[in-house]
């Protein structure tokens, strides 16, 4: 999807034969792109998420929508090794940017 102005919204939403999540939505976009965001602050491996630097907040969000970690000043590294196999949206903010990286563990 595409909000205008070089933004543009992710949105994941599961699917059951029982019924659907909620859409989990984030905006991206503006002035860098996300490629240069990932290789500059945040970048997966080794099931964890290896910061450059001090983030605010990290949220990593499951296919489903589900906030699965959340957490305020996170420095250096987020152990991601708790989660179960699956596709993941981590959510960065550091210095007052939005990082977003995409994994599968």
């Amino acid at each position: 999807l595409q909000a205008g102005d070089g933004m543009h919204v992710i949105g994941v939403k599961a699917i059951y034969e029982t019924g659907e999540s909620e859409l989990a939505q984030v905006t991206v976009g503006g002035q860098s792109s996300i490629s240069e965001a990932v290789a500059v602050a945040v970048t997966f491996h080794d099931k964890a998420l290896w910061l450059d630097g001090v983030a605010a907040t990290v949220a990593v969000y499951s296919a489903d929508g589900v906030v699965v970690v959340n957490e305020r000043q996170a420095e250096d590294v987020v152990d991601l090794s708790h989660l179960s196999p699956g596709v993941y949206v981590a959510v960065v903010v550091m210095d007052g940017e939005r990082h977003i990286v995409k994994f599968i563990i």
